[in-house]
């Protein structure tokens, strides 16, 4: 990992593994199996496709322009791709909505992964001189340093559970809260932007094919 990563060792130790293999864990077979594809880019891609055959086209069947690596799957600038990147970090909204997430980390989350995407979003969200803004603002750091492309492979700082749990102590009803089973299903809320991105990807590569016989 570290060779696909170019993390070092220190900064390796900023990743939420554990949380990272519980939600693995809770995957059925075919989708660890896709999931593991694509943390170790080895998604079916166009790019891949010229690695083992030179004569394929490596075109993302989307735009028919660019280089179809991982990457350019989740910043394709075709107005298709953009539409349904939108709508994944819309239910990622909803999903960290559903859990109950700390306002500024969902919308810091969703702001970070737009950025990364390439797409236009809102205004970068304001986040408070607290307690609770300084461990959202060292998370950003720490996920700057690991990356956002790893962040969408479920390559989380270890430290957005800990703003979260510091989020939640604020809270006049303090109900139990487990810090590790939050973090595990955001974990698991993040791969579904990949799904929806890959099938809506996977759609438009067949329907290019079909149209080709």
């Amino acid at each position: 990992i570290r060779t696909k990563t170019s993390l070092s060792i220190a900064d390796m130790t900023r990743i939420d593994w554990d949380n990272l293999g519980m939600a693995m864990e809770h995957q059925h077979l075919f989708t660890k199996v896709q999931l593991v594809k694509f943390m170790h880019n080895w998604l079916n891609t166009g790019h891949q496709k010229k690695i083992i055959d030179d004569f394929t086209s490596d075109v993302c069947p989307v735009c028919l322009d660019k280089e179809e690596t991982w990457q350019h799957i989740f910043q394709c600038g075709h107005i298709d791709s953009v539409t349904v990147r939108t709508l994944a970090i819309t239910k990622f909204k909803s999903d960290l909505l559903q859990l109950k997430t700390a306002p500024i980390l969902k919308d810091v989350l969703c702001y970070k992964i737009a950025q990364w995407c390439h797409m236009s979003p809102a205004p970068a969200p304001s986040i408070q001189d607290d307690e609770v803004g300084e461990i959202i603002r060292d998370a950003v750091d720490d996920q700057n340093i690991i990356g956002w492309d790893n962040f969408l492979k479920g390559r989380i700082s270890i430290k957005w559970k800990c703003a979260q749990a510091l989020y939640k102590e604020t809270l006049p009803t303090r109900n139990s809260f487990d810090k590790e089973l939050w973090s595990s299903k955001v974990i698991t809320a993040i791969w579904s932007i990949f799904w929806l991105v890959w099938n809506s990807r996977n759609a438009h590569l067949h329907t290019e094919m079909s149209s080709t016989y």
